[in-house]
């Protein structure tokens, strides 16, 4: 798969004209196939994804409540929380959302 290309400026051109926003060219060159001049997402490589989509989903909702202790960088023990103490733990102030990037 190709993993960097430059962007000529007719193709800004072009992206442009037809509505292309960069996320679509990082999702294209993600789950598309190649083709003999570049990138062409199959009906295929849609299904593809999606089942990934719904794997991950499955997967996500098998660890909700799940906990993990760490202390000092070290994982110390993992459970399944209470109700109590998701809510006890929820109601500090100290709850910070991991951001995915």
């Amino acid at each position: 798969m190709m993993t960097s290309l430059s962007i000529t400026n007719h193709a800004l051109l072009r992206l442009a004209q037809r509505g292309f926003v960069p996320s679509d060219l990082e999702l294209i060159l993600t789950l598309g196939s190649e083709v003999e001049d570049g990138i062409l997402v199959l009906r295929s490589d849609v299904k593809a994804a999606e089942e990934n989509l719904r794997a991950m989903i499955r997967k996500l909702q098998k660890i909700e409540g799940k906990r993990l202790v760490v202390v000092n960088g070290h994982l110390v023990t993992a459970f399944h929380a209470s109700k109590r103490e998701t809510c006890k733990l929820t109601k500090r102030d100290f709850v910070r959302k991991r951001v995915q990037k």
